[in-house]
């Protein structure tokens, strides 16, 4: 029997927040291994493997601080799909500049890339639509930035007309910013009819030892690529072992070049299965993969968006959003790790988090702590009376207490990544709604994971 796995896009970069998007797909069939939940082969789950590293302490008790607005974001723009860039003392937010979904022409080149400090350092030269921007800082302090365009490549567009521009991702695009010498000439390293790139459905990580990786879902092609840049070329790989693109994606690179990607998808054959939880793994870069592995086998309680982490300990860990009662809309974030270069998998831990679907984003501080903030969509069926706030958990050896840090404000499109001193940062946009939607205001914040006084 076919299964099938199920996309739902929780309307995140849309006026009216909160329209559901549902796509089906076949479902493929990997090779299995060890569930992390007793899937699959493993007939009950795993105890952590023996040669798990000790667990961290984390990097001390925190808050974090007030938001206060992105500083350099001109009056009359907004940074919309946001991407936040940290390494040392560089730091980049990049976006969209599109302020509303109405009639008016959309900015020819919308793209906004602030320095930290709000220095705007312009953009890649050429005709671009600069969609769905993904920022990466290597080692040198070079800016890194890939984005979609159409297939059928840049034309006039109305600002509404960004509300379905993803089903028209054609081609992959990449440019680096050195503060000596400014902007590189954009390279296309990717095309196709119809690929996959927007928040937790493709994603791009730096690694010292090979550099720039990125994973795709051509969906086109019906396959999961693996995209690699090391000294100055980029190649392009699908993943064996996958039969059909995947619908939620996530990659990880542990520092040696093992590479990490965890997906959705359904295991074939298997009745009423959806949506389970995969990893494939790359000892070297992605030369070469080992058979993908289930990790977590769904049934009807369906996962959704999930994060792959590496920490600097070595230690690989897996969250991801999921249902636990039947159906699609997630109820808990569940947690795993493994300690063994991802050959055994932990019992699964859960925190609670409020009904509604929503995003999710994790990173791993320099401790090993695993920081997870959830966008939690309250109504999806009324844009009006839509309400999207973040939630903040921990991961420490346990979870911590599922926290609202900042209130009531409408909250969307946020983007965390870790600082070199082990605290995290979070930019997103804060919504103001108005009765008439192309009346709402919008504004990009940021806050920092700081220590407790």
């Amino acid at each position: 029997m076919e299964t099938n796995i199920i996309r739902a896009l929780p309307g995140r970069h849309t006026v009216q927040a909160g329209v559901l998007t549902a796509a089906l797909l076949l479902g493929c069939a990997p090779a299995t291994h060890r569930g992390a939940d007793g899937s699959g082969p493993a007939a009950s789950a795993p105890a952590p493997p023996a040669n798990s590293p000790p667990l961290q302490t984390g990097c001390g008790d925190s808050e974090w601080s007030a938001p206060r607005p992105v500083a350099g974001v001109p009056a009359g723009s907004i940074l919309r799909n946001v991407s936040l860039a940290l390494r040392g003392e560089h730091g980049y937010v990049v976006g969209n500049d599109i302020w509303l979904f109405d009639s008016l022409p959309s900015p020819p080149r919308p793209l906004l890339v602030l320095t930290l400090d709000g220095r705007d350092i312009g953009e890649p030269a050429g005709d671009f639509h600069f969609a769905d921007p993904r920022a990466l800082l290597d080692t040198d302090g070079t800016l890194h930035l890939l984005w979609a365009e159409p297939a059928d490549g840049w034309r006039p567009v109305k600002r509404w007309e960004w509300a379905g521009f993803r089903q028209h991702y054609g081609t992959l695009w990449h440019a680096a910013y050195a503060p000596a010498t400014g902007w590189t000439s954009p390279v296309r390293i990717y095309a196709s009819s119809h690929i996959t790139w927007h928040h937790g459905m493709a994603e791009a990580a730096f690694d010292p030892a090979t550099g720039l990786h990125g994973v795709i879902a051509d969906d086109a092609a019906g396959t999961m690529v693996h995209l690699s840049r090391a000294q100055g070329a980029w190649e392009t790989r699908p993943i064996p072992g996958i039969a059909r693109a995947p619908v939620y994606i996530s990659v990880a690179v542990d520092g040696s070049g093992r590479v990490y990607v965890a997906y959705v998808d359904a295991l074939r054959g298997t009745r009423g299965d959806a949506n389970s939880v995969f990893l494939v793994r790359s000892p070297d870069g992605g030369r070469t993969w080992l058979p993908p592995q289930l990790i977590s086998r769904s049934g009807g309680d369906l996962a959704t968006q999930l994060r792959v982490l590496a920490a600097p300990d070595g230690t690989a860990h897996l969250v991801w959003a999921k249902n636990v009662s039947g159906g699609l809309e997630p109820q808990v974030i569940r947690h795993v790790r493994s300690g063994d270069k991802g050959e055994t998998w932990s019992a699964p831990e859960d925190v609670d988090i409020p009904d509604g679907l929503g995003t999710l984003n994790a990173t791993v501080d320099a401790c090993g702590a695993v920081h997870v903030i959830h966008e939690s969509h309250a109504d999806e069926r009324n844009a009006q009376s839509d309400v999207r706030r973040l939630f903040y958990a921990r991961w420490n050896g346990r979870w911590s207490t599922l926290e609202s840090p900042f209130g009531d404000l409408n909250s969307t499109e946020a983007d965390m990544v870790a600082g070199s001193d082990g605290f995290p940062e979070l930019v997103w946009t804060v919504v103001r709604l108005a009765p008439n939607p192309l009346h709402s205001t919008f504004l990009s914040v940021r806050s920092r994971l700081r220590a407790r006084p």
